[in-house]
């Protein structure tokens, strides 16, 4: 068995992932929040063009530009959500893909045929079975927990969201600080959530 909580904290992934996030959602939330004026700008020179008097066909038309352009916002936020997710999966996948073949090496030398990650489930596990601190120790030795972790292509100037559109009574959506499983339900309402503390094995 491998504790891969305890080896995040003990290397400083756990620490190095949140500020990775907290970085890449200040980002989105920056970028939302510009994408915001300039809509909101947009549609009041809109409203201002129609006059005083707008027509019913005017004030129709302007309801339904209003609508496309908050549709519009919703789905960049639900596309922001996807790109802050897929970035933190990257980054854990990394880290797994780093302990992996360590794991495999301590296991095979200590005769096991089988190394599964600890979870909640797990209610006792034998001393003699955790090769934790094994793994932990050889995983410094090989340098790679002091490598900086990256997000694969993601949320840079060229990949982050398209600017979206909003009306002027939506909301403000910002990045929160609250913890999101990269699996967690997207029927939800959309908003950018950084998975700061969430370890890789959960």
């Amino acid at each position: 068995m491998v504790d891969m909580d305890q080896i995040a904290m003990s290397t400083g992934f756990d620490k190095a992932l949140g500020e990775q996030m907290m970085k890449i959602n200040s980002e989105i939330g920056a970028h939302l929040k510009q994408a915001q004026e300039k809509i909101r700008t947009d549609l009041e020179t809109r409203q201002q063009a129609m006059g005083e008097n707008p027509t019913d066909k005017q004030k129709s038309d302007f309801e339904q530009y209003s609508y496309e352009l908050d549709q519009q916002y919703r789905q960049e936020i639900n596309k922001a959500q996807q790109a802050s997710n897929q970035a933190h999966t990257s980054m854990i996948g990394q880290f797994r893909q780093q302990i992996t073949p360590i794991a495999q090496d301590v296991a095979r030398a200590q005769g096991f045929d089988i190394v599964m990650t600890r979870t909640d489930a797990m209610l006792l596990v034998s001393p003699a079975a955790d090769i934790t601190q094994d793994v932990l120790a050889m995983f410094k030795q090989s340098g790679l927990g002091s490598m900086p972790i990256q997000p694969r292509g993601m949320l840079n100037s060229q990949s982050a969201p398209a600017a979206p559109a909003v009306t002027p009574t939506m909301p403000t959506p910002a990045p929160t600080q609250e913890p999101a499983s990269a699996t967690e339900d997207q029927a939800q309402e959309p908003s950018v959530i950084p998975p700061t503390n969430q370890l890789p094995v959960q």
